[in-house]
């Protein structure tokens, strides 16, 4: 088939032009190449990506957030920040707006 000129199809008086399909071939020798080995450890169990601590509230995570994403935590009229605490039942610490410091999230 010629890029140029393409099989084409009639369809109810309508032409419309056929594309060749290339669909990728798969080796299933490279079956661990690019895959982590990481994500599979927390696929089923909770991932110790962050630290938690256990205080005499419950429990405790600080995180380093760039104070730039602040106000998408926050949200409107602190809307989305209220709404996460809800749903998730715990507190968000978030410092002032500008000012760079640990974000510390608190649940029971």
């Amino acid at each position: 088939m010629d890029v140029l000129r393409p099989t084409l199809i009639n369809i109810e008086g309508r032409i419309y032009r056929k594309n060749t399909v290339r669909e990728p071939t798969y080796h299933g020798d490279d079956e661990d190449e690019g895959f982590s080995a990481g994500l599979v450890e927390c696929a089923d169990e909770p991932c110790d990506a962050f630290i938690v601590e256990e205080t005499e509230k419950g429990f405790q995570s600080t995180l380093e957030i760039p104070s730039l994403l602040f106000k998408y935590i926050i949200g409107k009229k602190s809307e989305t920040k209220r709404r996460l605490e809800y749903e998730t039942q715990t507190s968000v610490s978030i410092p002032r707006p500008g000012i760079e410091g640990e974000t510390i999230i608190t649940g029971q």
